[in-house]
């Protein structure tokens, strides 16, 4: 039946990701990655593969882009990319505590120092660490269009 199943109105599949946000003494892991050309930082984390549950798929990940071995806490923030690069994610970005180092491919940064991240979460996660969390996982909305509108301000 048309327009049933997990795709958009344009026709593209939604794809499932998940993000770590990991704290470290009062900085975030990120990544540093390339998108269209232009280098970036990120939450570590990335797609949900089939069969694969969303706490495998972050363990997974953040290992791959970080080598960092992390233990999944509590969904903070559930978020939509819709872009007119035919993208459409369902975003879950989790708390994550560090369980074991390797060789640390990652940078960390102050939430503080308006540092552009993808997705662009540190405002959110730096006042809801001052008033305190709220009791269901926040939701962020379309992402990119509010990346978008903020650049254009």
């Amino acid at each position: 039946m048309p327009g049933c199943g997990p795709s958009s109105k344009i026709g593209v599949p939604l794809r499932v990701e998940v993000r770590a946000l990991i704290n470290v003494d009062g900085q975030i892991v990120t990544t540093i990655e390339s998108r269209r050309g232009e280098p970036h930082s990120g939450l570590p984390g990335g797609r949900v593969e089939r069969w694969e549950t969303l706490e495998d798929a972050l363990v997974r990940e953040v290992k791959e882009e970080t080598d960092l071995t992390v233990q999944l806490g509590r969904l903070l923030y559930v978020a939509q990319v819709v872009s007119r690069y035919a993208v459409q994610d369902a975003n879950f970005i989790f708390e994550a505590t560090i369980i074991e180092r390797g060789e640390g491919r990652f940078q960390l940064i102050k939430p503080s120092d308006g540092a552009r991240i993808l997705p662009p979460v540190l405002d959110r996660y730096e006042r809801d660490a001052l008033v305190g969390w709220p009791d269901a996982p926040y939701w962020l909305g379309n992402i990119i269009r509010e990346t978008i509108r903020a650049a254009a301000e």
